[in-house]
């Protein structure tokens, strides 16, 4: 089975939905520690302007491979409040797929219980 990562997240159903309305102020600091707490690797080289791109590991990054399927999310300089459950949902969708963590360890991450 593939991951396309521009698809994957629209599927995912967060048991705990309720809880993106604590994390409207999360800053991309703190987006990039919660990914790299989840065993993703952040790179601030490859995102275009303020952006920084999450890929499944450092070998799955465009220093190794141009596989597209490799991103999982795009953090953005300026941090929304309609972002967040979009970030959530994406680092979600991919912890499913890989089976490497679960929606419990996303919201640990981010502090939230």
């Amino acid at each position: 089975m593939s991951y396309n990562p521009r698809e994957a997240y629209r599927s995912v159903r967060l048991n705990k939905g309720h809880l993106v309305a604590r994390i409207k102020n999360i800053t991309q600091s703190k987006w990039t520690k919660v990914c790299e707490n989840l065993g993703l690797f952040v790179s601030k080289e490859y995102g275009k302007g303020g952006h920084y791109s999450v890929y499944r590991s450092k070998e799955c990054s465009p220093e190794y491979t141009n596989d597209s399927s490799c991103l999982v999310l795009t953090i953005q300089k300026d941090q929304y409040p309609e972002i967040q459950r979009d970030n959530v949902k994406k680092i979600v969708a991919y912890g499913a797929y890989s089976k490497l963590y679960t929606e419990e360890d996303v919201w640990k991450a981010l502090g939230i219980q």
